[in-house]
């Protein structure tokens, strides 16, 4: 589906449906597209207009956490965020919402299919896993230029001193048949290179749940089934409520203590399923 122009220079918001490695083009007319358009524009015309929290409000989401772990996150200074990923787009929603509670320097290092809603903009640091390889899509050390234009913008705005919520997975929580559970997917490192890079601490936060039993079979099937389904099951959330839990900022210098990237980002990771 071509993009439509618009009167405000962005292509017509969630106009495209990506074609997904190994399924058919008419693959795409499964995605529950027109329900997400009709979202969108109820969220961006209700008043104050387009916000993260009025996405939430529409969709009945209560986000559930306590008054003790939204202390822990630090109101100043560089921060990368990093959760594990059992939803999909609710958890970027949510965690930039609850991190704003706090400080209002915050955005979300996220996919880039949603770069064509003009409001997250503001919001978000976009990057294209469709249009790398994996490889290169876990490496902030290859050529492919929009995820190193997403690495630099991502760097400049720690440097700044702001807040980062990243998502290390790169994907949704998956079952692991080898751990018999729904966890998440091998994390890149692209969160410990950011904070060991920019002097930046870090933030585990962790959402409980994961998506349904059948989004779990469909990945088993074929991954390309469970990106499909991605949106339905982000559009079923409607009236959840979700627990979240934060642990204590890691501080820069015990990052940058730890031997390299790999041995930063497994502690991170245990940090955030601690």
């Amino acid at each position: 589906m071509p993009n439509l122009p618009t009167t405000d220079g962005f292509p017509e918001a969630l106009a495209q449906v990506p074609l997904l490695h190994g399924l058919p083009a008419f693959a795409g007319k499964l995605v529950p597209m027109d329900q997400a358009r009709d979202l969108y524009q109820r969220v961006r015309t209700a008043a104050p207009g387009f916000r993260l929290e009025a996405l939430l409000a529409e969709m009945r989401i209560k986000l559930e956490i306590q008054l003790s772990d939204l202390d822990r996150i630090p109101a100043k200074g560089p921060l990368v965020a990093v959760a594990n990923h059992p939803f999909g787009a609710l958890d970027g929603a949510a965690l930039a919402v609850l991190l704003s509670r706090v400080r209002p320097d915050v955005k979300i290092l996220t996919n880039s299919m949603l770069e064509s809603i003009p409001e997250l903009h503001q919001h978000c640091i976009f990057v294209d896993p469709f249009h790398t390889s994996a490889a290169s899509y876990r490496s902030v050390d290859n050529n492919v230029k929009p995820l190193k234009q997403a690495m630099k913008q991502a760097m400049d705005w720690l440097r700044q001193g702001c807040a980062l919520a990243v998502f290390p997975a790169g994907d949704v929580s998956q079952w692991n048949v080898r751990e018999a559970q729904v966890t998440d997917p091998t994390w890149s490192t692209i969160a410990a290179r950011l904070a060991r890079n920019t002097d930046a601490s870090a933030l585990p936060v962790y959402f409980c749940g994961h998506n349904t039993a059948r989004f779990q079979l469909l990945g088993l099937i074929n991954p390309s089934l469970r990106t499909l389904f991605l949106l339905q099951e982000f559009l079923q959330q409607r009236d959840k409520n979700v627990l979240i839990r934060i642990g204590s900022a890691i501080p820069a210098e015990l990052i940058a203590q730890l031997d390299n990237d790999e041995e930063a980002t497994e502690y991170l990771r245990l940090r955030t399923y601690l």
